[in-house]
């Protein structure tokens, strides 16, 4: 079985933990916004705010409510795959230095499922 040792100019450890603290560190942000979003719900837009944004916008009221609509719930969505992040960017940073290729396998399923969805 061949073992790659460097990628480019640093060796593999060190891409590893460079990459599993971006993402650690990528993921807390994420999930402090998508917090904050959460808490202060899906707005509530009243009719004078509706026309003005109707009218710039070009769009009609029910293509705005199903878009802040979905805007909530991708919010959601996208807390849950930073909380996943969380654990296994930290089980990479835990598997790297430790040596586990256990800790490692996760985030090689995780990551490529996250960025194709």
């Amino acid at each position: 079985m061949a073992v790659m040792e460097r990628c480019c100019c640093c060796s593999v450890k060190t891409g590893s933990l460079v990459l599993g603290a971006l993402m650690l560190i990528g993921s807390i942000l994420a999930v402090g916004r998508d917090v904050k979003d959460v808490m202060e719900g899906s707005p509530d837009i009243s009719s004078g705010d509706l026309s003005l944004v109707v009218d710039q916008l070009g769009m009609s009221v029910e293509q705005i409510q199903t878009f802040i609509s979905t805007s909530y719930y991708t919010t959601i969505a996208d807390l849950f795959l930073s909380l996943a992040m969380i654990i296994f960017s930290g089980l990479l940073l835990y598997g790297v230095n430790k040596g586990i290729a256990k800790c490692v396998k996760p985030i090689l399923v995780f990551l490529p499922v996250v960025l194709y969805c």
